[in-house]
């Protein structure tokens, strides 16, 4: 954080998904979870005529307190 706090997340999910579906996991939330973070990176095949991957890796954790 801006005052140095640091603050800890526990991984709760990992899925791979097509790039059209990702959006739909990227912005959802587990309603388990108060305070949830959302990471996203491609992966999959390269392609080249659109330069970007096929795939999204998207990793959902949850603040630890």
């Amino acid at each position: 954080m801006g005052d140095g706090k640091k603050l800890r997340y526990q991984v709760r999910t990992i899925t791979t998904v097509d790039t059209k579906k990702s959006a739909d996991i990227l912005f959802s939330q587990n309603p388990n979870i108060t305070s949830q973070l959302n990471l996203i990176t491609c992966t999959g095949t390269y392609l080249k005529d659109q330069k970007t991957y096929d795939q999204r890796t998207i990793v959902a954790a949850e603040l630890i307190k």
